[in-house]
């Protein structure tokens, strides 16, 4: 998905006005400074295509898992786009250059690198985590091996091993339980399928992920790929909501699925189901900026901006340099008349990016009537114009 001077088209379609303000700051939501986390498949040169398949799935997983923990905001997949321009070797090596680049381009403070490869029945997974903070960087390390024979057991004890990695960066974070990847079977339908669908080839991916579903009818991965495909590629939000439905069943608290039901109840129109879903996220991942910036828009279009001001305020409290947020957040309090704390709030955005928020600050019928106040024309000349 490309931002062109506000409009958005995805996959060929225009994408539905309501959905497009969401996308809209989804793409903002990360900005620098946010503790948000990604994985990167550092599949090594000449690696037969089997183990660049199996690396690029499991990492997908391990970051499915990320966003379980409260305090990491929501991964985002998009990554892959911006990955491509770094050296995953460098990267593999530990190049402080590289790393600080993926830093930068992930706008994350956390980078997990993950290899695995597959050799006579037995599998062996390499997970390294960087993390940023006050300017150094620290690194921990898992090996993990197991076989394919019991690949459900190889799946828990790897993710179970990750997770002892997190708790040691999180320590406050309470134990987060995941299901395992399934059979080897299941998971092989799901690797090719991920994998055909990243080639483009979306028909056969789906039948790959169906097989996948055939094998494993309760697979929470599984489920939540082809929910979010069907509400961010294919705008079939009755068929992705089925998907997330089917993980709250057995998995009431996951707020990931939370958080994206929420976001297709209101790709749908349906407000109130979108507030629902996301407060019930919000309960399980209370500082998470995505979620606590989409009640904020959400409460502000019911007009309780009182309930918008709260929520954006929350989610800057996690993401203080999100321009978007700041302009939000002034808007909600330009409408409910507290003029003082809207230029604050502009003054913060415009000093993060002004170049992408100036114009529209003159041109928002929010702020029109303050064309002649002398403090809005000095916030204006301050930042350029």
């Amino acid at each position: 998905m490309n931002r062109r001077r506000g409009k958005y088209r995805a996959a060929g379609r225009s994408v539905p006005a309501a959905l497009a303000v969401f996308l809209a700051a989804f793409l903002f939501v990360r900005a620098p400074g946010v503790e948000g986390a990604t994985v990167i498949s550092c599949v090594p040169p000449g690696a037969p295509a089997e183990d660049a398949e199996l690396t690029r799935a499991l990492n997908l997983l391990l970051s499915y898992r990320l966003e379980a923990f409260p305090d990491f905001p929501l991964v985002d997949e998009s990554a892959a786009a911006v990955t491509a321009e770094l050296s995953t070797e460098k990267l593999w090596r530990g190049d402080e250059k590289e790393l600080e680049k993926a830093f930068r381009a992930m706008g994350a403070a956390h980078v997990a690198l993950g290899r695995h490869r597959a050799s006579h029945g037995k599998i062996t997974s390499t997970v390294r985590f960087h993390t940023k903070k006050d300017g150094a960087v620290t690194a921990d390390e898992v090996v993990y091996t197991g076989t394919e024979a019991d690949f459900e057991a190889f799946t828990s004890g790897l993710f179970a091993a990750f997770y002892t990695l997190l708790e040691r960066r999180l320590p406050h974070n309470p134990e987060v339980k995941f299901p395992s990847a399934g059979t080897l079977r299941a998971f092989g339908h799901f690797a090719r399928g991920a994998a055909l669908m990243e080639q483009g080839n979306e028909n056969s991916a789906l039948g790959e992920l169906e097989k996948a579903l055939r094998e494993a009818p309760r697979s929470r991965d599984v489920h939540y790929y082809l929910g979010k495909y069907y509400v961010s590629r294919q705008f079939q939000y009755d068929r992705a909501i089925g998907h997330f439905q089917k993980i709250l069943e057995y998995h009431p608290g996951d707020a990931p699925t939370l958080f994206w039901l929420g976001f297709t109840r209101y790709a749908k129109g349906d407000r109130t189901g979108a507030i629902a879903a996301f407060e019930a996220a919000k309960k399980v991942k209370p500082r998470d900026p995505d979620i606590l910036s989409y009640l904020g828009a959400l409460y502000a279009e019911e007009g309780d901006f009182a309930g918008a001001a709260e929520n954006y305020g929350k989610a800057l409290e996690s993401s203080p340099r999100n321009a978007l947020m700041w302009y939000q957040l002034a808007s909600v309090y330009a409408k409910s008349g507290m003029k003082d704390a809207a230029l604050d709030a502009l003054d913060r955005c415009l000093e993060l990016e002004a170049d992408v928020f100036l114009g529209m600050v003159l041109h928002d019928a929010d702020f029109a009537g303050w064309k002649k106040d002398a403090d809005f024309s000095a916030m204006i000349k301050r930042h350029g114009k």
